[in-house]
């Protein structure tokens, strides 16, 4: 296989626990979930070959069965019904109708930001990941998000690619030679009385040991999938689906090309200086804390980050 994930960008010019986004069931062994630390971590990101129509960026025809990829990006439907469990929408993977973005968008024509908001998809991020510094444990599943972590991580590598102390490095998630580990600074966080740890900052570290010998453990992220029908989905959003429900195998579905994405989600380009935000926020000041950072263009994004640091 070909490691070349030139095509693979999150960037346009709460980690771990129990997802039902995606479905393990049927795998051999049931991986164990990395969560950051407080302080120093250190891990290896594994990448995995595509093997399934749904993956998101095979269906919008952007990569195919066969490519390698190193994580698995979702919009996914967080706090859904009684048991706050996540769901993977239809409508912004697939172009299918998803009675959560209808609900979501009936409550923003009725000018209720707050609950339009809540039911607005956030992007969830997937990786098979083994820890440095606790190799035993194998292969592990991590969930973080794009803006705090997929997305820095992509500013670190082209960083790395710039660096002369980082000499022969290609692609940090390569197996070969050139790969990199991820070093992760953590902080614990308090939020809405919960507790987490962000990453505070993101840099590689030569591999001590291989992962090649890894590989044939990964998870198969893409065939993973947990999508339900139209009325799984709405009982689940309504309060009355049993967490239990058998949906088909995500091979057996038909896949239609995905929708155009809508203005909303991924704003057009627009001519900015890196001096100031495009979407009108304080710049350097609301780093991370707008819905639009998901979508800036890479120069304004690291321009801002670099201000808030300040």
């Amino acid at each position: 296989m070909a490691y070349d994930f030139s095509n693979r960008r999150e960037i346009k010019s709460s980690s771990g626990g129990f997802t039902n986004a995606l479905d393990l069931s049927g795998l051999t062994k049931k991986p164990e979930f990395f969560k950051l630390k407080a302080g120093p971590n250190k891990f290896d990101i594994l990448p995995y070959e595509i093997s399934s129509n749904f993956h998101p960026l095979v269906a919008s025809k952007a990569l195919s069965k066969g490519d390698p990829d190193y994580n698995l990006t979702l919009w996914v439907h967080t706090d859904v019904g009684p048991s706050k469990a996540k769901y993977v929408c239809p409508n912004k993977n697939y172009g299918k109708p998803c009675p959560i973005c209808e609900a979501q968008s009936k409550a923003k024509e009725n000018g209720d930001k707050d609950t339009a908001d809540v039911l607005f998809p956030k992007r969830r991020v997937y990786y098979n990941i083994v820890d440095a510094m606790d190799r035993e444990k194998g292969v592990q599943l991590f969930e973080t998000n794009v803006k705090y972590f997929q997305k820095p991580l992509e500013v670190a590598d082209e960083d790395a690619r710039k660096d002369p102390d980082q000499e022969g490095y290609t692609f940090f998630a390569d197996p070969k030679d050139g790969g990199r580990s991820i070093k992760v600074s953590g902080s614990a966080e308090k939020f809405a009385g919960h507790d987490f740890v962000q990453a505070t900052n993101i840099s590689f570290a030569k591999r001590r040991d291989g992962i090649e010998e890894l590989l044939d453990e990964v998870i198969p992220l893409d065939r993973c999938i947990k999508l339900l029908s139209y009325e799984e989905l709405e009982s689940a959003f309504m309060g009355g689906i049993d967490e239990d429900i058998e949906d088909e195998k995500p091979e057996e579905k038909p896949v239609k090309k995905a929708a155009p994405v809508e203005e909303e989600e991924v704003p057009p380009k627009k001519e900015v200086k890196a001096d100031g935000c495009p979407n009108g926020h304080k710049f350097g000041k609301d780093w991370g804390e707008c819905k639009e950072c998901d979508d800036c263009t890479t120069d304004v994004y690291k321009a801002c980050r670099k201000a808030s640091r300040e």
